[in-house]
């Protein structure tokens, strides 16, 4: 009986583990070899340089970051590179739920935005 007892335990645990909150915060991901600066256009007034490799996170709760206050309130964004080719051309610039992540990706000397959940 102590072992049945442990083994739901041990699933419970594991199905609490592997259960996923929505996202909490507009973040952007920067996956490429190119620092990049964010900025938020309209809906809030999130700035901020993105290094290579890192993710950098604003709460879509506070006003600073989303002025809606909705997590699906629509946030204009820009995204530029601070080297590189693209550094005048801007990389990409477009409009995201303010719980979602943008992913900047790299391929060649091009990069590219996308928006995941």
């Amino acid at each position: 009986m102590p072992l049945k007892i442990s083994l739901i335990a041990l699933a419970m645990a594991i199905g609490l583990m592997s259960y996923s909150e929505p996202a909490q915060a507009i973040c952007v991901n920067n996956g490429t070899a190119t620092p990049v600066k964010v900025s938020i256009l309209s809906g809030g007034k999130f700035k901020s340089k993105v290094s290579p490799g890192v993710i950098e996170c604003c709460d879509w709760q506070q006003a600073n970051c989303n002025r809606g206050g909705d997590k699906f309130s629509n946030l204009k964004f820009v995204v530029t590179a601070l080297a590189g080719p693209q550094t005048r051309t801007g990389v990409c610039k477009g409009t995201i739920p303010a719980s979602y992540e943008i992913q900047i990706r790299q391929s060649g000397d091009k990069i590219r935005c996308v928006g995941v959940k």
